[in-house]
């Protein structure tokens, strides 16, 4: 009868084991670089004014808002009139999460689009509402408004490349856990 009979050293296994254990104890290096990630993608959609998802172009604003923009002297890109949504943009992250996100109250509708809720417009400090249109004046002391269609301007998501970078993020941590580098 044959026997073989192999020893192994198994220091090294054991060792880079342990690194690898400590280093899923706190992941919080790990998601840091998947929130940053994350916040990278939110800021191209806005520089480049498209879907982070998909990389398509967000839908034109409507020529009457666009017009109304104007006026109030507001020419920059869509979504940053006065530059409250893209600024409140922020990352956390800890152990187990990596979020990026805003808690401005408008920005979920301008994200996913969707339609605002009917509501009455009254004057703020006047007795009445007073415009023209089409050469016509007119002078209301409210005015219902039906709610408005609000299309998809999604800023928040990763892509196929953003996913890739986070796999990779993911990669490097474990193999430097793992080889102690």
């Amino acid at each position: 009868m044959l026997k073989i009979e192999v020893n192994l050293d198994s220091a090294e296994v054991d060792a880079a084991l342990t690194r690898l254990v400590h280093a899923m104890n706190d992941t919080t290096p790990l998601m840091m670089g998947l929130a940053q990630v994350m916040a990278e993608a939110s800021e191209r959609a806005f520089e480049t004014e498209t879907d982070p998802i998909t990389g398509a172009r967000w839908p034109s604003l409507t020529p009457d808002y666009k017009r109304q923009r104007a006026e109030a002297g507001h020419t920059g890109p869509m979504l940053q009139r006065n530059g409250t949504l893209r600024t409140s943009m922020h990352q956390e992250y800890g152990h187990l999460y990596a979020r990026y996100g805003t808690n401005v109250t408008y920005a979920a509708i301008q994200c996913f689009g969707g339609i605002t809720r009917a509501h009455w417009i009254r004057p703020r400090d006047k007795k009445a509402l007073a415009w023209r249109k089409g050469g016509k004046s007119y002078v209301r002391r409210a005015v219902f408004h039906p709610g408005s269609e609000i299309p998809r301007r999604r800023f928040l998501g990763v892509g196929p490349h953003d996913k890739q970078d986070m796999k990779e993020i993911i990669a490097d941590y474990a193999r430097t856990a793992l080889l102690g580098k």
